[in-house]
């Protein structure tokens, strides 16, 4: 019986640990579709710690009935391409709510810790940086 229990256990962990994402397009999908049904604290999981503090504060003000409706909806998340580097990785994808595309944006992953997590203040960076290129042009 104390096999049996302990085979099972085995089982369970391997089984959870092998649904865990683990490349920069499986992490940033997760983040987004927890980020997009208001689940702000499952989606700080899978960002950096920079990122961490800012998911905290949207969770806490956050109304619940905004995370409602938030969870309610249906979130797609398409990679439209990936640049994956050792520790760095650029990704575009298309977000789509609700079946109406959303929005189109690019994301920085890096990895921390030997995991790959969302690097929002990086993104912001490269938001500004295209901002500052086409005000020039």
């Amino acid at each position: 019986m104390k096999l049996r229990t302990a085979l099972l256990l085995a089982f369970t962990s391997l089984s959870l640990i092998a649904c865990q994402p683990t490349s920069p397009e499986e992490v940033l999908t997760a983040y987004l579709e927890k980020a997009n049904h208001g689940e702000f604290e499952e989606a700080a999981k899978y960002a950096d710690k920079e990122s961490q503090s800012m998911l905290m504060f949207m969770a806490s003000m956050t109304p619940a009935a905004d995370k409602l409706k938030m969870m309610q909806q249906t979130v797609d998340v398409n990679v439209v391409t990936a640049d994956t580097k050792p520790d760095v990785a650029y990704v575009k994808v298309d977000l789509v709510l609700d079946k109406k595309k959303k929005s189109q944006g690019d994301f920085v992953l890096k990895k921390e810790n030997g995991d790959w997590k969302v690097a929002m203040g990086e993104r912001f960076n490269k938001v500004k940086e295209k901002e500052a290129q086409a005000a020039t042009e």
